[in-house]
Order: structure tokens, then C-alpha cells, then sequence
């Protein structure tokens, strides 16, 4: 696989409320929930996120976009969601695209696997625009007749 600059990842989700969980992600450069927080971890137990609470039990459309080295960015509804750190320190070095995405749990253990729920799961390989987020995410709810 030649190296990617960022992969997009869109799915529709609904978290079952366990922490400690990881729904997708590429070898240590993942999505982790921590208390809460959904946000990237890069293999350290690290969490840069947004808060994840009022979404328990609840379908939402997330789009994840994993940069090559950088941190990335989470959009909710096709709307970008500003991103906090929760915990440690967000590994740059460690925040590697790969050509395995593990779906509901760890690449590199068999560990964080009981999220919750994942529909219509969608990947791209470069970082989507805002716009194209956006497209994508209000085509998704007229198709299924509204959230």
C-alpha cells in the first residue's frame, strides 16, 4: 500500500455506554473511548476527543479523519467537532496510516471490542472536505428518513 496523507472513515454509530472501547482504527492509531470522550488514541492511553455522553443509546452519523502523523478530526452529523485532550499526550510518531483497519477492537491485541453498534461503514482514502462531509452525511439521513 503506498502511504496515504489521511483516510476518511463515515459509519453510522450507537454507543452501548462501555468505556475502554475502540470501534475503528489503524494498528495504534485508533478511535478510543474513554469516559465518555470519543477521540483518537495513538497506542499510549491517550485521548484527544470530543464528549461522547448524550449520544448513549443513540444513533449518530461520525466521520473520522485520520491524518498521517497529525491529529485528526471528528465531524458529528456532518457538523466538525472541536477536539479536546482528555488524557496524555497525543503521539504524533505513533499516528501511522496502515493497510489494516481493525473494525470493533485493537490492532495489535485482541482487546476493546464490545462498543456497541456500526452501520453503513464507509472509507475513503484522503481526508474529506467539510462540504463532502456534509453531502454525504444529509444524503445519509434522507435515505433513511431522518435521525
Amino acid at each position: 500500500m503506498s502511504t496515504l496523507d489521511a483516510v476518511t472513515v463515515m459509519m453510522w454509530v450507537k454507543w452501548n455506554g462501555n468505556n475502554s472501547t475502540m470501534p475503528v482504527g489503524f494498528d495504534a492509531y485508533d478511535i478510543y473511548m474513554y469516559n465518555g470522550v470519543l477521540g483518537f488514541n495513538t497506542g499510549q492511553g491517550d485521548c484527544s476527543g470530543i464528549d461522547f455522553k448524550s449520544y448513549k443509546h443513540k444513533w449518530v452519523y461520525a466521520a473520522m479523519v485520520f491524518k498521517q502523523n497529525e491529529l485528526g478530526e471528528i465531524y458529528m452529523n456532518g457538523i466538525n467537532t472541536p477536539i479536546d485532550n482528555v488524557r496524555g499526550t497525543f503521539s504524533s510518531a505513533n499516528a501511522h496510516l496502515t493497510d489494516k483497519l481493525t473494525i470493533f477492537g485493537w490492532g495489535i491485541s485482541s482487546g476493546y471490542r464490545h462498543f456497541g453498534e456500526i452501520d453503513r461503514l464507509r472509507l475513503f482514502n484522503r481526508e474529506l472536505t467539510p462540504d463532502e462531509i456534509k453531502t454525504i452525511y444529509d444524503a445519509e439521513t434522507n435515505y433513511i428518513g431522518g435521525v
